[in-house]
Parts: C-alpha cells; sequence; structure tokens
C-alpha cells in the first residue's frame, strides 16, 4: 500500500519541478524579448540623432553657399534635403530615409528669428513608434567668420544684397553717409 503514495508524491514533485522549469524559462524568456526590444529602440533613438546632426551640418553648408535659398523659406511649411548628383537640394515635404531595415521620416522647418543672417531650424525624425526632435540656429556665417570693410570708396550700389564673402568697396545706398575719406565712413 504504501508504494502507489510514494508514487504520487513523486508525480507531484516530478509537476512542480516542471512548473519551476517553466515559470523560470518564462521568465528568462520575457526578460530577453524587452533587452531587445530596448536595445531595437535605442538604434532607432541613436540613428535618428544622427540623422539630425547631417541635416544640421548640411543646411549650414547650404547656408554659406547660398543663403537665400534658406532664409526665403522662412515660416513656409515643412522640407527635407535631398542629394543628386552629389548636391543637396531643399524639397518641400517631407522625407523618407532607410538605415538599414529601419526607415524614417525627417523634415524641418525653418523660422524667423528677426535676425536677418540667421534662422531658427526645427529638425524632426520620426519612426514606427518614436521621433526625436531638434531646434538649432543656422547662420549665414561660419561662425568663425570674420568681416571687415575699410574701404567705401565704391559708393552706395542700390538695394543691392552686397556679399560678405568677397572684398567689397560698396555699400547698399543710404542716405545722410559721407564716404569721401578713404577708410572712414561718416553718419551725418
Amino acid at each position: 500500500m504504501k508504494m502507489p503514495r510514494k508514487r504520487a508524491q513523486i508525480l507531484i514533485e516530478v509537476i512542480i519541478g516542471i512548473l519551476i522549469i517553466g515559470v523560470a524559462f518564462g521568465g528568462g524568456f520575457f526578460l530577453i524579448s524587452t533587452a531587445l526590444k530596448s536595445q531595437k529602440q535605442s538604434f532607432k533613438r541613436d540613428t535618428a540623432r544622427s540623422l539630425i546632426q547631417e541635416t544640421q551640418e548640411i543646411l549650414k553648408v547650404l547656408a554659406i553657399e547660398d543663403w537665400f535659398n534658406i532664409y526665403d523659406k522662412r515660416e513656409s511649411g515643412k522640407y527635407h534635403l535631398e542629394k543628386s548628383d552629389g548636391n543637396f537640394s531643399i524639397v518641400a515635404g517631407e522625407g523618407t530615409v532607410n538605415v538599414g531595415e529601419e526607415s524614417f521620416t525627417r523634415y524641418f522647418e525653418i523660422e524667423d528669428i528677426n535676425d536677418p543672417l540667421k534662422v531658427k531650424v526645427k529638425i524632426t525624425v520620426k519612426w514606427d513608434g518614436g521621433k526625436v526632435e531638434s531646434e538649432t540656429i543656422i547662420s549665414r556665417f561660419r561662425e568663425e567668420e570674420n568681416w571687415s570693410q575699410e574701404d567705401w570708396s565704391g559708393g552706395p550700389v542700390g538695394e543691392k544684397v552686397i556679399s560678405f564673402q568677397e572684398s567689397t568697396t560698396t555699400f547698399s545706398t543710404s542716405t545722410n553717409i559721407d564716404y569721401s575719406s578713404s577708410g572712414v565712413i561718416t553718419l551725418e
């Protein structure tokens, strides 16, 4: 009679052992899947930050090359960058960037900050389940670049934009300016 009782006890111990192993494997599987999801989201955030940094750098270069291509787009919607023949251009709307198997939507908006030499750019990168945004100030000139003009002898040239990237002896039309002495400009 004692034999069936021992068999039942062994059966119960085996079932309890299987349950413990099942709970352990289930918990381990849950932890691993959570870690993998977290790693994938971290990869997407890092990639989005890299795309934002790339956009900032390209816009800085484009601002130096053709300031009005950026400045004239203030407060007029979303834009993205497109590359053609090795050159980037600014195109209206949102753009899609594929990195590996992941697809990201990237765009930027240009805001006026009441400074004709600077604009604020808000860059957004979105993906399925998240987004990263950044704001930066883009300047017409390199930050380390200084401009100086000591010769005004060319006189006024009218309502014309004067390039600060080239040496000039002229200035925009203004009134009450005496520029007759070389190296001196006097406001009267």
